[in-house]
């Protein structure tokens, strides 16, 4: 814009000026001491004596008639002048069209997650066991979507660690269900804990009311922290459940290729029984909340 404004017209440029008047006068001068200096005669309209004329001020003439091309040249310069001006604005133009672009992409992007966070927080929160579920959606945003600011936005997210380990997590708690499934208590409800208080804990997720299960081994408490303020041991798997659409519903948002009957094995009536037999190891304590 500033370029566009300081740019002059030909006609009001000093070049343009100086190509039209410096051999206009420097061919007058030469004139002018030509003919202080020849005898030229009195005033005469024959072809001889034009021929004459023009023989004698030829040069000066000739001088004079420079100040066409230097011109042109000029307006040639003046025209390229022009063109980059031209294309510097457009692409000035171009590039904060780009980035206003960016900006309401990214901004539309992590409204669209807010909302999504937000509604499935409402429906959680209403759906079965009385309980609020929360989750840090900003915080959980840049964990999920880390290259994702107002000056860049990729919308073919990547793996990143975060999404690894959430994957491999979930993964986990899947083969351990299906190992119970083969082979009678081949199912570990420690490891299974343990994976399930490390997905809450990546995805931010928090719940009022809520208890503590741990599950006893080798004299060592694994625990997570799970939905509704019973001792019920099958809120484990209602704990499971949640975080579980929680992630597929962040996944298919962030544009993996994750199906719905993803980890099925969650809601199997064979878990029920599992846990049941699990419960015998089992420890709830209370939880304190600060929300």
């Amino acid at each position: 814009m500033e370029a566009g404004i300081s740019h002059k017209p030909l006609s009001q440029t000093v070049s343009f000026w100086l190509a039209l008047t410096i051999p206009i006068i420097c061919g007058l001068a030469l004139g002018v001491v030509i003919g202080v200096n020849s005898s030229l005669g009195d005033i005469c309209f024959s072809s001889s004596c034009i021929n004459y004329f023009i023989d004698v001020y030829k040069v000066p003439i000739a001088i004079s008639g420079f100040s066409l091309p230097l011109v042109a040249m000029v307006a040639a310069v003046q025209r390229s002048k022009e063109a980059f001006v031209q294309i510097s604005y457009g692409h000035r133009q171009y590039s904060e069209a780009v980035s206003n672009n960016r900006v309401g992409n990214f901004l539309k992007h992590r409204e669209g997650f807010y909302k999504l966070v937000e509604n499935f927080c409402n429906v959680e929160s209403s759906n079965r066991v009385s309980c609020t579920v929360l989750v840090d959606v900003g915080y959980l945003y840049m964990r999920l979507f880390p290259s994702n600011s107002f000056k860049s936005l990729d919308f073919s997210q990547e793996r990143s660690a975060v999404w690894e380990r959430l994957s491999e997590r979930f993964q986990t708690m899947d083969n351990n269900i299906g190992n119970g499934m083969k082979f009678s208590g081949a199912f570990d409800l420690g490891d299974f804990l343990y994976d399930l208080q490390s997905v809450q804990n990546i995805l931010t997720v928090r719940l009022n009311p809520s208890i503590f299960c741990g599950y006893e081994r080798d004299g060592e408490i694994i625990g997570s922290i799970i939905r509704g303020a019973e001792e019920d041991i099958y809120n484990v798997i209602e704990t499971a459940t949640l975080v579980l659409r929680l992630y597929l519903a962040l996944s298919m948002y962030a544009g993996f290729a994750v199906g719905l009957g993803k980890h099925n094995v969650f809601y199997s009536k064979k878990v029920l029984e599992m846990l049941e037999v699990s419960k015998v190891n089992v420890k709830f304590e209370p939880v304190k909340h600060d929300m």
